[in-house]
């Protein structure tokens, strides 16, 4: 729904600009109103013949037909006219990267630019087209600066409230704000700032568009998913490395390393089966999370925790783990180390619930095998060997597993996180938790999250 109103006040927006482009030529052509002129003085000069020729006044009846032509000529040239401004607008729409993308959508829209240019040049009649057609208010330019300027300080007051009473606000939403009051003031004292500025950042929308895109952001919640895929699509490479270093620097606090994102963009490029852009990117960190509306406290708390997430995801990359994983695997294991740092903020800053990738990166600090070897899990299928014999996931898991090198109790961990849960392997699971220097909280969270139970001050199975 959000990006569903997103495209909207784009869409608007579009049209808006669309509106005074074409405004602005009729206001500034003046064979625009020359042509109108032309076509109301043939209108009345026709209908002034037509009625002499009709109460049979001679000479008028051959009048007419000069009339009529000259009349065509007028229609004539008020729709080249038209089309004209359509094509202008069109190229300024390219210039500004507005343009439609699907064929069908640019006839569409270069019609309604046609007809909308056209109609400018009739006062009040082209406020309602375009009311009726392209749906925006009729509005004065005094009393929308005047309603933007009181928007604007609004907000800012809104924001200095809420940063007074402890709550988060992002720097983005502060630099909006600011940015906004100042442009409102400008424009209350007759500096033309919008019409600059959509301008400026228009033409380096379209030619250097990695430049422009944090500014967009700081004015807009960008959809990092869609436009990744849309630079990633197109080929631009700039455009996507750029897009993933906004989102990890507004997600993550802006910890990240050229390695991880080179890798996560080069994983987002590839699609599934169903043509499905593999799910490798961190989760956005809302402002509300776990039913909580975080403080600025909690949320540098949070950003703190979830940005150690990057240390790991290069360390998994390096490892000899990651080398004999698929892609979709590969995809797999980050995704899991950002949901485990997700969580683990999220269990600090809110008590939300630990999960059971929680539990198991509290008993053992091999991140990159507990990960690869999850995500190598979830790729394997029943085979047959040489012999034509049927070999199971768990057998071929469990090779895998001890050609990984893995210390005792690594492994005891990890074949036990894998689904290796036989009475010895738990056996084996609880008698390596209890060696542990493990804190009594900790301790009771993993024996609550992994099924098990504290007595006498030690980790045991569960009793009916």
């Amino acid at each position: 729904t959000t990006q569903a109103m997103s495209n909207a006040t784009e869409r608007s927006a579009l049209q808006r600009s669309t509106s005074e482009i074409g405004k602005l030529f009729s206001m500034f052509t003046s064979d625009t109103v020359k042509n109108l002129s032309h076509l109301w003085g043939n209108i009345m000069k026709y209908n002034a013949h037509k009625a002499r020729a009709d109460a049979g006044e001679a000479g008028y009846a051959d009048m007419l037909k000069q009339d009529k032509a000259e009349l065509g000529r007028s229609v004539r040239t008020l729709a080249i006219t038209g089309v004209m401004m359509g094509l202008i607008t069109q190229a300024f729409k390219y210039l500004f990267a507005k343009e439609e993308e699907e064929p069908e959508e640019k006839v569409k829209d270069l019609a309604i630019d046609v007809v909308s240019s056209t109609l400018n040049i009739l006062p009040i009649v082209s406020d309602i087209a375009d009311k009726l057609f392209l749906d925006y208010d009729m509005s004065l330019n005094v009393l929308d600066v005047a309603n933007d300027t009181i928007e604007s300080v609004g907000k800012g007051f809104k924001l200095t409230g809420k940063a007074i009473s402890g709550q988060y606000v992002s720097a983005k939403d502060v630099t909006g704000a600011v940015v906004d009051i100042t442009k409102s003031g400008l424009s209350l004292v007759g500096v033309p700032v919008a019409p600059i500025e959509r301008t400026v950042t228009g033409l380096m929308r379209r030619f250097t568009p990695s430049v422009i895109y944090g500014y967009d952001a700081v004015f807009g919640n960008p959809a990092y998913t869609s436009d990744l895929k849309k630079a990633v699509e197109s080929g631009d490479e700039a455009l996507a490395e750029h897009i993933l270093s906004s989102l990890y620097k507004n997600e993550m606090a802006g910890v990240y390393a050229s390695e991880e994102l080179e890798e996560v963009a080069r994983l987002y490029s590839l699609t599934d089966a169903d043509d499905k852009h593999y799910d490798v990117l961190p989760q956005k960190v809302a402002a509300e999370v776990n039913g909580v509306k975080l403080t600025r406290v909690q949320r540098r708390q949070f950003n703190a925790t979830y940005s150690r997430a990057s240390a790991e995801v290069v360390k998994l990359i390096g490892s000899a783990y990651y080398q004999d994983l698929s892609d979709e695997q590969r995809a797999k294991a980050i995704k899991n180390i950002y949901s485990l740092y997700y969580n683990r903020a999220a269990s600090e800053v809110t008590d939300k619930e630990w999960t059971n990738a929680q539990a198991y990166a509290a008993l053992t600090d091999n991140y990159s095998a507990l990960f690869a070897s999850q995500a190598f899990k979830s790729g394997l299928e029943a085979t047959k060997d040489a012999q034509g014999k049927e070999v199971t996931v768990k057998e071929q898991n469990e090779a895998y597993l001890k050609s990984l090198g893995l210390s005792e109790g690594d492994y005891t961990v990890i074949s036990y996180a894998n689904g290796m849960r036989s009475k010895s392997n738990k056996a084996a699971l609880l008698t390596y938790i209890n060696s542990l220097s493990l804190s009594d909280d900790v301790k009771a969270q993993v024996a609550q999250t992994l099924g098990f139970e504290i007595k006498n001050g030690k980790v045991v199975e569960k009793t009916e």
